[in-house]
């Protein structure tokens, strides 16, 4: 008889190697072929520097620029956070930006 194994996640270690696989692959594929891509976040971060407003985000150049701080956990939840989704969402349908598509980040 073979003994049980159990794996538990953590959930900091998870978001951080999700933020940085989209990061490093540029583009990942949801469960619906909806493609999620890094292009996004950074077109949001350089909108929000450029009208030196932010929608109602913490995102800043830390979080696109991330390597020197890729074991800051804080970096990468906001960075993969509803609020980031909701600005992607706003910048989509109500400014109608071409170049930042809502993710599936909620």
């Amino acid at each position: 008889m073979h003994p049980l194994i159990l794996q538990f996640l953590d959930v900091c270690h998870m978001l951080k190697l999700m933020r940085n696989t989209l990061a490093e692959k540029s583009t990942l594929i949801d469960i619906h072929g909806n493609k999620i891509e890094w292009q996004y976040l950074k077109n949001l971060q350089e909108l929000q520097c450029s009208e030196g407003l932010k929608v109602a985000n913490k995102l800043t150049s830390r979080h696109i620029q991330w390597h020197r701080q890729k074991m800051k956990v804080k970096l990468a939840v906001q960075t993969l956070s509803s609020s980031v989704a909701d600005a992607l969402e706003f910048c989509d349908k109500q400014l109608k930006k071409k170049n930042l598509k809502v993710m599936m980040l909620q």
